[in-house]
């Protein structure tokens, strides 16, 4: 083998890993719809959850539903067959993993229940996931409460 063929065989299996990623099925007709959607679900993040609270308070709720409802009613009927809406909930490491876990599920579950209220038949397709402390950013370079969050995305069943 030249080194011409050595140098192809190398750019096309590179061009193969880039174009992969976790989760994502390879010649998937839907994955660009659904990674358009979880763009617009980006700014569907909500803040503002007090340490070791799964709840919400209303006002940072009642600043967010507006917007984040009227967006999920749009989103909630194109995602594909074979994908499902998560709310995910994540939460800061202060009283351990496990501590953390259980507060992001609750913080999931808590905004699940809000948003299907008020979604009706289209809040049932909502799921939740938690990532506990798993995506905790330091606070010298984002304030606490952006760690004490729920985010929507769309992932593959």
């Amino acid at each position: 083998m030249n080194k011409y063929s050595l140098i192809l065989l190398v750019t096309l299996f590179g061009f193969q890993f880039v174009n992969c990623s976790s989760g994502e099925v390879k010649g998937d007709p839907n994955l660009a719809l659904v990674n358009e959607l979880n763009k617009q679900l980006e700014a569907l993040e909500i803040e503002g959850f007090e340490g070791n609270k799964t709840t919400l308070g209303d006002k940072f709720y009642k600043a967010w539903e507006p917007k984040g409802i009227s967006v999920l009613k749009e989103i909630i009927p194109k995602v594909p067959g074979g994908y499902v809406l998560k709310v995910t909930g994540h939460a800061d490491p202060y009283g351990g993993e496990e501590a953390a876990r259980k507060i992001a599920d609750g913080r999931a579950t808590h905004i699940r229940d809000r948003v299907a209220k008020t979604l009706g038949a289209d809040g049932a397709k909502l799921e939740t996931k938690n990532y506990g402390a798993q995506d905790y950013e330091q606070e010298k370079t984002q304030s606490i409460s952006k760690n004490r969050r729920v985010e929507f995305q769309i992932y593959k069943q």
